[in-house]
C-alpha cells in the first residue's frame, strides 16, 4: 500500500508544479483582455503574466505570442515584477514611433534578455491604427538565440502592443507564420 501511495504521489506531483495554461481551440475568434479580438486557425495554449496574455504552441521558452493590456500615459506597457528589481519603462502620451524601439529594448533588457538587436523597423497597422513594426533578435542568459517582432500603435491616447518571439533556428520558422496570421486578423475592441 505504501509503495502504491508513493507511486501515485510521484505521478501527481508534477501536475501541481506546472504553470497553468488553458487551451485556445483552433478555428475560433477570441476576445483577449477586452482589448483585442483575433481569429485563429491553429490551437494555442494561453496564460496571463503581469499585463500580458501569453500564447504558446510549444512552450513559453520556445515560442511566445504576447498581447499587452493597453497602456495609458505614465504606465508601463510591460507590467511585470522583474527578478532584477528594475522598474519597467513607461509609455508617455505623445511618444513618437522613433521612441518605440527604445521602449521595447529597455523593457526586454529589464526582464533579463541580453544582446537585443533591432533588425528592422517599418510602418505598419495594428487593428486598423497606424503602428510601428519592429523585428529583433536577442539572447537569454542560458544562450538560446531568439528572433521576434513587435507591433505598437496608439488609439485614443493608449498604447496597444503585441509581441512574438521564438527560438531562432527551429521554432521561429515553425510558429512565426501562424503568429503573423493571428496578428494580421487582430481588431482593437476599445
Amino acid at each position: 500500500m505504501k509503495k502504491t501511495s508513493l507511486f501515485l504521489l510521484a505521478l501527481i506531483f508534477p501536475l501541481f508544479s506546472c504553470t497553468y495554461y488553458s487551451l485556445v481551440p483552433a478555428n475560433n475568434t477570441v476576445n483577449i483582455a477586452d482589448a483585442y479580438s483575433v481569429k485563429i486557425d491553429a490551437p494555442w495554449n494561453s496564460r496571463t503574466i503581469g499585463s500580458a496574455n501569453l500564447w504558446t504552441q510549444h512552450g513559453q521558452s520556445l515560442d511566445s505570442l504576447m498581447f499587452f493590456r493597453p497602456a495609458e500615459d505614465g504606465n508601463a506597457p510591460v507590467d511585470v515584477v522583474t527578478e532584477h528589481g528594475k522598474e519597467m519603462p513607461k509609455y508617455k502620451e505623445g511618444m513618437t514611433f522613433i521612441e518605440f524601439p527604445e521602449l521595447v529594448r529597455s523593457s526586454l533588457s529589464n526582464v533579463g534578455y541580453l544582446d537585443i538587436q533591432m533588425i528592422r523597423t517599418e510602418p505598419s497597422t495594428l487593428g486598423g491604427v497606424k503602428a510601428l513594426r519592429l523585428d529583433f533578435t536577442l539572447k537569454t542568459a542560458s544562450n538560446p538565440r531568439l528572433k521576434g517582432f513587435a507591433l505598437m500603435g496608439v488609439k485614443e491616447e493608449k498604447l496597444y502592443s503585441v509581441m512574438f518571439m521564438a527560438e531562432e533556428t527551429t521554432y521561429y520558422p515553425l510558429v512565426a507564420p501562424s503568429a503573423e496570421k493571428v496578428v494580421a486578423s487582430l481588431a482593437l475592441l476599445k
